[in-house]
């Protein structure tokens, strides 16, 4: 990974640790259970979920569609729906912290249906440390472009051959491509070969 882009994590995290303690104190990180256990998060999210009234917990896994997600938090109301809130360092609302949500927000409706309440993204506040925006309204309006992605993801992924696509500006954005070293690589060999 990228210096610059883990600096960005760890400051993300950071961040993320601060949301944690002081909007939602009693939740529980199913990382500290699970750790790299990602095959157990959707089954544990669901045993917790079934089992508690009301509980907060932090990356909670829920797959639908065969698309699993790692929510920043997931908030069980009294009345059994679902709240989910994920948070982003920075103090406005970017395009690509967008279409995270809207990925998120595809794979919770999909997967709770009616009992989803809300989609909630926690920036860093100006008066106040933290904001919070209801977001809900926003990546609804991006559903269809997401099934269509997930569905061409998919595609491309059930395929024998890798997709032959050049390298470019979609490489690095928004964030650099883990397999940007693996394509240079094979660019080179094929310089070589040619």
């Amino acid at each position: 990974m990228p210096k610059r882009q883990d600096t960005v994590l760890k400051k993300g995290f950071g961040f993320e640790k601060q949301v944690q303690k002081n909007l939602f104190p009693k939740g529980f990180n199913m990382r500290s259970l699970l750790g790299n256990a990602y095959s157990e998060y959707h089954p544990h999210t669901q045993k917790t979920l079934d089992a508690e009234k009301t509980v907060t917990l932090f990356e909670a896994g829920i797959i639908s569609r065969q698309v699993m997600v790692l929510v920043d938090v997931l908030r069980q109301n009294e009345d059994g729906t679902i709240d989910i809130f994920e948070v982003k360092n920075n103090a406005h609302l970017k395009s690509s912290s967008l279409w995270d949500a809207s990925l998120q927000y595809f794979v919770c409706k999909s997967f709770f249906g009616n009992w989803l309440n809300g989609f909630h993204v926690i920036l860093k506040g100006n008066r106040h440390p933290f904001k919070t925006v209801n977001v809900t309204e926003q990546v609804e309006k991006r559903q269809e472009r997401i099934r269509h992605d997930i569905d061409l993801f998919t595609s491309v992924l059930l395929r024998t051959q890798e997709p032959e696509t050049a390298m470019g500006k979609h490489c690095s954005l928004p964030y650099e491509c883990g397999f940007k070293g693996y394509c240079k690589k094979k660019k080179m060999n094929q310089k070589l070969f040619h």
